[in-house]
């Protein structure tokens, strides 16, 4: 294993210890996901690597929308594009963004992984996309 795959492998499993010990402060198991996210987010931030979320990766399938051949290079550009301009912003609002559009969690999924009240996920949820997109705006690749 490479240095940063010893790493990468280290956090995951000080997250796993993690979530053994403190299993038993999950109130309601309904509520895992975001829970497990929120143990993981508190190891990360314990261990000063916020680097970590400044890469997330597509798989091919999930950008081809249609039939068009095109379009699976046209989506893959795009993709390219935006995660060049998640890598530029701040990243308060690149983990807001990923949290919402990538992971896909609910407003309330958020305010419990960030410690706030989900008025305050859609608040900053609006300046996260007004970053990113003056950022794309920016980029002329």
């Amino acid at each position: 294993l490479s240095a940063t795959e010893q790493g990468v492998e280290d956090l995951l499993q000080d997250i796993w210890l993690q979530v053994v010990r403190k299993i038993h402060t999950l109130k309601c198991p309904r509520a895992f996901v975001s829970w497990l996210y929120r143990v993981a987010r508190n190891e990360l931030c314990r261990r000063g690597r916020k680097a970590a979320l400044q890469t997330v990766s597509y798989e091919e399938g999930q950008l081809a929308t249609d039939d068009d051949p095109d379009a699976w290079l046209l989506a893959t550009e795009d993709a390219e594009r935006i995660h060049r301009s998640l890598d530029r912003i701040k990243s308060h609002h690149r983990e807001i963004l990923i949290l919402s559009f990538m992971e896909q969690l609910e407003h309330a999924e958020i305010a419990v992984i960030l410690e706030c009240k989900p008025a305050t996920v859609r608040t900053r949820l609006f300046y996260a996309k007004q970053a990113l997109r003056k950022d794309m705006e920016g980029t002329h690749d």
